[in-house]
């Protein structure tokens, strides 16, 4: 029993310090860069394009691990792939055959380590 007044003491609970990433799990993270260029105009992942002309996609990689395989996919079709390359990638990818209405558009990266990236989705409009 406690008298009115009397300070209840606890004793201090000893806890672990929360473990923080490490540096080198601090960037396990693929970078995944693309975009989409039509004229002077520049459209990131989510967006959407009503331009009807010509453009030029633009992917850029940075991979925790060397990639085996890029891939450009519009529509859920397969238009472009890239295998066997580094941990850093740039390339650029004109659809030669596109058709008309709305069509979408986005990259998915593989690395040798089976880890994957998808994009979002760059809208067309034609």
């Amino acid at each position: 029993m406690f008298a009115r007044g009397e300070a209840v003491r606890r004793k201090p609970r000893i806890v672990a310090p929360r473990r923080l990433p490490s540096p080198e799990r601090a960037t396990d993270n693929i970078i995944l860069d693309y975009r989409l260029r039509a004229g002077d105009n520049e459209f990131l992942q989510g967006d959407v394009v009503g331009n009807g002309g010509d453009f030029r996609l633009w992917v850029n990689v940075v991979g925790t691990a060397p990639i085996r395989q890029i891939d450009i996919i519009k529509n859920n079709t397969f238009l472009h792939t890239r295998q066997q390359l580094g941990r850093e990638v740039n390339l650029s990818f004109v659809d030669n055959e596109p058709t008309p209405g709305e069509s979408y558009y986005y990259v998915r990266v593989v690395q040798i380590d089976d880890q994957i990236a998808w994009s979002s989705p760059i809208w067309v409009e034609r």
